[in-house]
């Protein structure tokens, strides 16, 4: 409709209600750029002169603090062993800080011709690598049987799993001694994979239940009526299911088996039979040489940090997905 048709249909001159509208239609206002920056939650309150609101300076100042507080903790609590590192690479206990005074590999040189740490790491890697997969496995059987029983107590089973957990493990030192002699288990490597796959069942066997439980049952019945026992619906069907659940698991009993000292020091009695985390108490509490004690703990540490290394996105999507209660 042109401005003739429009001034027909109307009261007003047309030359009024034109210049009307072309002026309603350049009336200024606010742009909608300026108001999708102010309507948005993690961008900046804008005004129309352009300045920042208190509402957005006091979420800065919030971030900010937030940070600091952050880089704060990581400082405290990664400084001893940024200290640990520097001092096991260096020739000898000296004020420099974070760099050696004097870089050198002796230290590790001594672990090894001196210090025999080769038999104890052997003795480690052997016991934990046996006790990850044994406990991995039984965890594994464990949580799924667990989560499936049909009984009005499985919940007060599952709590007290986690009752066994809470028990001292230095109040069971001596029956722990005591079993390993009679059973004539004491200084080898069956006592010791045994007893440390004893002391992390408990608590891995109700976070995998806890895994098991994400997982809906029509998936397990599904599998059982098309033919599949329920061994083979477990195998075959739900482990994969609960790949990072099982990651979860074996990094906490490698971590649990690795740092163990007190179950290892009640089982073994002399040093052929001792392992990496045996020595390193031992060697410390003796203080002989602080470098070549921190050069062992180093080498205490090397594994662990390669094991998070290795299976860090798989125990993130664990434990995501444990925390969220949803199947992984």
């Amino acid at each position: 409709m042109d401005s003739r048709n429009v001034a027909a249909h109307s009261s007003v001159p047309p030359g009024i209600e034109m210049t009307g509208l072309r002026h309603a239609q350049r009336a200024p206002g606010p742009s909608r750029a300026a108001n999708d920056i102010a309507d948005s939650p993690g961008g900046t309150s804008v005004t129309q002169h352009g300045t920042s609101s208190p509402v957005s300076s006091r979420r800065q100042v919030g971030r900010l603090l937030t940070n600091a507080a952050l880089l704060l903790i990581i400082l405290i609590f990664g400084a001893p062993f940024v200290w640990v590192v520097v001092l096991a690479f260096d020739r000898e206990v000296g004020a420099t800080w974070p760099w050696p005074n004097d870089p050198t590999l002796d230290n590790f040189r001594t672990l090894f011709d001196k210090w025999n740490i080769g038999q104890a790491l052997e003795n480690s890697l052997l016991v934990v690598s046996v006790t990850t997969v044994l406990a991995t496995f039984l965890c594994a059987l464990a949580g799924f049987g667990l989560s499936r029983l049909a009984w009005r107590w499985t919940s007060v089973a599952a709590f007290g799993l986690l009752l066994l957990y809470t028990f001292p493990l230095s109040a069971t030192m001596v029956p722990v001694n005591d079993i390993a002699r009679r059973m004539r288990l004491d200084n080898t490597y069956q006592g010791l994979i045994l007893a440390q796959t004893a002391v992390v069942l408990p608590f891995l066997i109700y976070l995998m239940k806890g895994y098991f439980d994400a997982i809906p049952r029509h998936i397990q019945e599904a599998a059982e009526i098309d033919g599949a026992s329920r061994l083979q619906a477990w195998r075959q069907v739900l482990l994969p299911l609960v790949r990072p659940g099982l990651a979860v698991v074996a990094g906490l009993a490698f971590l649990g088996a690795w740092s163990e000292v007190l179950l290892v020091s009640a089982i073994v009695l002399g040093q052929p039979m001792a392992t990496v985390s045996l020595r390193f108490m031992t060697e410390a509490q003796t203080g002989q040489d602080f470098t070549v004690v921190a050069a062992l703990g180093v080498l205490y540490m090397a594994p662990v940090l390669a094991l998070f290394l290795v299976l860090r996105k798989a125990i993130a999507s664990g434990i995501g997905s444990a925390g969220s209660g949803q199947s992984v």
